[in-house]
């Protein structure tokens, strides 16, 4: 049995925990990050077979404001290549090469749904809108990563002017809830029309993210050797000035009153600091320092099988992988394997700002005490 002490246990090595890892190494702290996978990034990854390389989950990446600005400021460098996307019916096909491409789709669906023309017009004004509402949310790279006070200028003529319009825009956005394929019936009743549109998104998108595909489109990039080239990048950062990495531990109990981590192999982590960045739904109970597997269910003395790429425990009502209960099987997780469509729930959720959020306890100290730009966001 192993016992080490560490300034911050950083549970979870998806794309959430590797930022939060790298962070606090560049902060100066002594971090461990554990992940019960072999490989980091969780849907971000590659792997290479017979001379070929080939993506597991993702297959390419948009900036948002986010990913530029965070990988300057850790001075990291990925190489990124334009990855453009096609729509088509049949053999007609119409590349996604600039908002202009949207004439062109118009066209290509006035083509098939001759009868709809003015249907297919008035969506195409919903979502020339909505992209213009999306602009504003991702229109600038994010502060948080920007070194403001060697760029103080930023906050005047970006920030602050920024503010203001998504204060007027983010309320528009919230009232675009409304799943998808019901927002296209206000406008069209050709439910096959409305099903062409909507082929594009998980069922049930919310309208605001769904239409807004058009211009996530125009953002997409691609790591010259793979999407795992950038979770590979983090964890370099993270282990380059003597940060851990654990793979394959199975995290079965936090103890915030210890300061403790407990895995499967018997293995106990000190810390003054935890944040997790695993399956959120299993969180809370581990967060508690509860002396169960997850979800509250009773300690039986035996471990359920695991799910959840940090390693969390399986809720014991939760069908097996398998089963038949479920679309999917334990190579869900494989990442020679193409992601399921519960991986394509995730992708869902990081397109639209909700991916691996964590849920961060801070038991030692305040919030105050952390470095500049680590501020939890309790979800």
């Amino acid at each position: 049995m192993e016992s080490s002490a560490y300034d911050v246990i950083v549970v979870g090595a998806g794309m959430a925990g590797l930022t939060a890892a790298a962070y606090t190494a560049r902060a100066g702290l002594k971090v461990l990050l554990c992940d019960k996978e072999k490989n980091t990034g969780g849907l971000v990854n590659s792997f290479e077979y017979k001379g070929f390389v080939f993506d597991g989950g993702i297959r390419a990446i948009e900036n948002s404001g986010i990913v530029a600005p965070m990988l300057r400021q850790l001075g990291l460098q990925v190489d990124f290549l334009p990855s453009p996307v096609s729509i088509g019916i049949g053999e007609d096909v119409v590349w996604i090469e600039s908002k202009a491409s949207l004439t062109a789709y118009q066209a290509l669906l006035e083509k098939h749904f001759p009868a709809n023309k003015d249907d297919i017009a008035a969506i195409m004004r919903e979502i020339v809108k909505i992209m213009g509402y999306m602009d504003v949310l991702y229109g600038i790279d994010n502060p948080l990563f920007m070194d403001l006070k060697r760029n103080p200028g930023y906050v005047f003529r970006t920030s602050l002017p920024w503010v203001l319009k998504y204060a007027l825009t983010a309320p528009k956005i919230a009232s675009l809830r409304e799943p998808v394929e019901e927002y296209l019936a206000r406008f069209s009743a050709n439910q096959a029309l409305i099903d062409m549109i909507a082929q594009h998104f998980f069922q049930k998108t919310p309208t605001h993210f769904a239409l807004s595909y058009f211009s996530l489109y125009l953002d997409y990039r691609y790591p010259s050797v793979g999407t795992g080239t950038l979770p590979q990048a983090l964890e370099r950062f993270v282990l380059d000035p003597g940060g851990e990495l654990r793979r394959e531990p199975l995290i079965t109990r936090l103890d915030p009153a210890r300061r403790q981590a407990v895995a499967d192999r018997g293995n106990v982590y000190h810390y003054e600091k935890q944040l997790l960045a695993a399956d959120q739904q299993a969180l809370p109970d581990l967060a508690l320092g509860e002396d169960v597997p997850a979800f509250g269910t009773p300690h039986t003395g035996q471990l359920n099988p695991v799910d959840g790429r940090a390693g969390l425990a399986q809720r014991p009502d939760e069908p097996d992988e398998g089963s038949g209960e479920h679309d999917t099987s334990d190579d869900r997780h494989d990442s020679r394997k193409s992601p399921g469509s519960r991986a394509g729930g995730v992708i869902q959720d990081a397109r639209s700002g909700c991916t691996h959020r964590c849920i961060a306890t801070f038991r030692s100290t305040t919030p105050a005490s952390w470095p500049s730009g680590m501020v939890p966001s309790m979800q």
